[in-house]
Parts: structure tokens; sequence; C-alpha cells
């Protein structure tokens, strides 16, 4: 089962047309609107692309506990490593990793009917293996945030923190920009742009690239969307 990972994030806009913009993509419905119970006034809360950092998955299935980990690409694209070699971790563009390149910022939980349990965190550094076998690994719900896989394949798509894929682009604001050129430009005022890019990031993709509105990212129809924390 393909899941597309996502963020809360806090946007800002000195222009009442882009705070207005940003309003319309405050968190609601099954998302939390003060994500941790943190109010703010001037700026607003949304749904973004994981930014630059790695984020670790501890499945449990069959009796069988494993991590995976992955290193995030500033443009939201995911790179697999062994969560025991950080140092091997390493961000890379989707045109390295195939032709599919909205796939790219997927992760595949294979056997997802056999999945007793799956707990994430993202973090912008790479996590000592140490800490995460003797300490993270005992006390998952100290430091992450679970899904349940298998509820969700049976229909559970209720869930706190999460989206189906028809939401996308009215939810999560790198989505939305890929055809409305408001979400764009105050996309490109926040410190991570568009898809997790950068402000100067951005502008050399659509120089490279041509305008997002009309480039073409293939729709992730059977993926759903999850949130971590802010």
């Amino acid at each position: 089962m393909p899941i597309l990972f996502t963020r809360y994030s806090a946007g800002y806009s000195s222009r009442p047309e882009g705070v207005s913009t940003l309003d319309k993509f405050k968190p609601n419905g099954r998302l939390q609107a003060q994500p941790g119970g943190v109010p703010i006034k001037t700026a607003r809360y949304g749904v973004r692309m994981l930014r630059a950092g790695y984020l670790y998955l501890r499945i449990e299935r069959r009796g069988l506990l494993e991590w995976e980990g992955y290193a995030v690409h500033p443009h939201g694209y995911l790179r697999q490593f062994w969560v025991m070699k950080p140092e091997a971790a390493e961000a890379k563009i989707a045109c390295e990793r195939g032709a599919r390149q909205a796939n790219n910022s997927l992760i595949w939980i294979k056997d997802a009917k056999n999945v007793k349990s799956l707990w994430y965190a993202f973090h912008p550094d790479p996590i000592d293996p140490q800490h995460i076998k003797r300490e993270i690994e005992p006390n998952p719900a100290k430091y992450m945030q679970r899904f349940d896989v298998a509820g969700w394949q049976v229909g559970s798509t209720s869930q706190a923190d999460s989206l189906e894929p028809a939401q996308l682009d009215k939810q999560v604001l790198g989505f939305a920009a890929l055809s409305d050129e408001q979400v764009q430009r105050v996309g490109n005022e926040q410190c991570f742009g568009p898809m997790g890019m950068t402000p100067q990031q951005c502008v050399d993709a659509m120089t490279l690239h041509g305008s997002p509105q009309r480039r073409k990212r293939p729709s992730p129809t059977q993926s759903i969307a999850y949130q971590r924390r802010a």
C-alpha cells in the first residue's frame, strides 16, 4: 500500500491576498486545526510536503519488527537507507531513481494487511542507531506517531491526521500550487517553497521544466496522505 507522508507547517504572508490564500488551506476535517495544541496568530497552519530531513518507520508484521529509513530530498522525493548506517543516507532527485517521479515521494508498505503496527517519525538530522535501538524502539509512543495500516486497508479511512487522495489538491499547498498561481506565489514566500523547495529552487525548477501549471504530476490515486506533527 502506498503512503504519501506530509507535514503540518506554519505559513506567513505580508500581503492580505496571501493571508486569504493561506486561510483556504487551514487544516480541517480529520486534521489538527492547531497541531500539538499550539495556537498561532500572525501565521497560518497548513499541510505541506515533507522538507529535507529523515523519515523513520518502525513496522511490526507477522511477529517481526523492522525499521525503514528514508532520506528526504528538498523537493519531497525519498531515498531509502539502512537506519543502522545513517552515514550512507543520501537524498537524490527523482530523475536518478526512476521515470515515475511522483511515485518517488511515496512509501510502499509491503504485506499491508499483516502489519500489526506502523510508527513513524521525522527528524532534520539522522538519528543515532544506538538511540534508536535503546530508547526509541522500546518506547515508540514517546517519540513517534502511529498509523493503522491494516485498518486503512479494509476501509478504516477516518483516522486522525490523514487524508484520502482526492483531498490532496484541496488540503496540501504543494499540490494546489500546480494549478493555482496565487498558491504558487504564497508558497514562494515561505522558507520552504512548493513541493518542499526553497524559493530559489522553485524559480530554478520552473525555469528548467516550465510553469507548474503546465507540468503534469501523476496523481497518486491509490495513495493516502498522512501527517506528522509540526
